[in-house]
């Protein structure tokens, strides 16, 4: 999820080099994963990354997991928070316009 994560930033014109030019870090505050069917080691996931809710301080992602055939594999989500270098919890649309604009426009 994380990998996908950081392509979706990367497609949306924010990767994480951006994020870290403007002095922003992103930590992971909650994950949660529902398992819907097995899948094999070997076998190639695609992972389809969406906005469940994008608020003032908290960005919520949705993945949905399926394999070659279409099968669902596992729904996930992630929670994250957004903090200058000092810790300080930046507010996305007051402090970070621009991503704030980048991330409800796909939502």
């Amino acid at each position: 999820m994380e990998e996908a994560r950081v392509d979706f930033l990367a497609q949306i014109g924010w990767d994480f080099a951006k994020l870290e030019e403007n002095g922003v870090i992103s930590p992971v505050v909650a994950v949660a994963c529902e398992y819907k069917n097995s899948s094999r080691f070997a076998e190639v996931i695609s992972i389809a990354v969406g906005i469940e809710e994008c608020g003032g301080a908290r960005l919520k992602i949705k993945y949905t997991m399926t394999n070659a055939q279409g099968v669902l594999i596992c729904e996930a989500r992630s929670e994250h928070c957004f903090m200058n270098t000092q810790g300080k919890l930046l507010r996305l649309k007051k402090d970070l316009p621009g991503f704030y604009q980048a991330l409800t426009s796909v939502q």
